[in-house]
């Protein structure tokens, strides 16, 4: 069977970029500037460079989630 692709670890590497280090090895550097660049109030918030630092795996290692509370430790689920 299959396996579905998790994350172990994302890593910021610019003001729009990350790199995705996958379970077996693998890594991919993703630039997210078009999509942070949309104009969508949800994902406006992403254009801060602090907030941008704030990438961490998501729940399972399905996604990358951006935590919107300062101070508060990456991955926690912070309230939108």
């Amino acid at each position: 069977m299959l396996e579905a692709p998790r994350i172990e670890s994302v890593t910021t590497v610019g003001p729009t970029t990350v790199v995705v280090a996958w379970r077996g090895g693998r890594e991919s550097t993703v630039d997210l500037a078009g999509w942070i660049g949309r104009d969508n109030p949800r994902i406006a918030p992403l254009r801060d460079a602090e907030m941008f630092k704030r990438a961490s795996v998501g729940a399972w290692g399905g996604n990358i989630t951006w935590d919107r509370t300062p101070g508060r430790p990456k991955g926690t689920g912070a309230p939108a």
